[in-house]
């Protein structure tokens, strides 16, 4: 029969449990939180004859499991290998990752892009009008070759063009008249000078 018993290498006794003669993990381990711990054990003969031992548990790092954007939209008339945004992945300590455009499921827009290190940039100026969103897919692999993948999607935030009106200035008065562009304004008696602006 086996207990976790306090003494010297107990420090994560609590973090286990013995269930006949199996050791259990009572919540699920995450690498970036505790890569290992420490447990004391006693174990008891039929006889009552005692023996203690101090253990290790080590937990594997099973690679990246998430892959984010730090941007997801970009405007619409942005330049040519304008950057969409920085890749991140669960941070390792310690790790460096790589990333890549790579082919499978959701790879239709992979052509319009290109990574630079840990950035996405877009190869051409957008045009939401002519496409309001892409679609990538993203290898990440860290420096133990561990990889992840995942399908990411890019929108192209429509810029409304700004509004052109018309005003007209009455001469004989000082009442402004406001029209929309190609309106015709017919008011007897007084004379309009025409001007154009820009409003949003």
């Amino acid at each position: 029969m086996g207990i976790l018993l306090s003494g010297s290498g107990d420090a994560h006794n609590r973090e286990f449990t013995i269930d006949g003669d199996q050791l259990k993990i009572n919540d699920s381990p995450d690498y970036e939180s505790q890569y290992s711990y420490n447990i004391r054990v006693q174990t008891t003969d039929a006889i009552g004859e005692i023996y203690q031992e101090d253990f290790t548990i080590n937990v594997n790092d099973v690679g990246p499991t998430a892959l984010s954007l730090s941007n997801n939209s970009i405007d619409e008339k942005v330049v040519a290998d304008t950057v969409v945004g920085t890749f991140f992945t669960d941070p390792d300590p310690g790790n460096t990752f790589t990333y890549e455009l790579v082919s499978g499921s959701g790879d239709a827009d992979n052509g319009e892009f290109t990574i630079d290190g840990d950035q996405l940039k877009i190869n051409d100026s957008p045009d939401h009008g002519t496409q309001s969103r892409y679609s990538i897919r993203v290898r990440t692999t860290d420096s133990l070759g561990e990889s992840y993948e995942e399908r990411l999607i890019i929108n192209v935030n429509d810029i409304t063009a700004p509004r052109v009106k018309s005003f007209l200035y009455p001469q004989d008065n000082d009442t402004n008249i406001e029209i929309e562009p190609g309106a015709i304004q017919d008011i007897s008696g007084n004379d309009y000078a025409g001007i154009s602006c820009s409003t949003r």
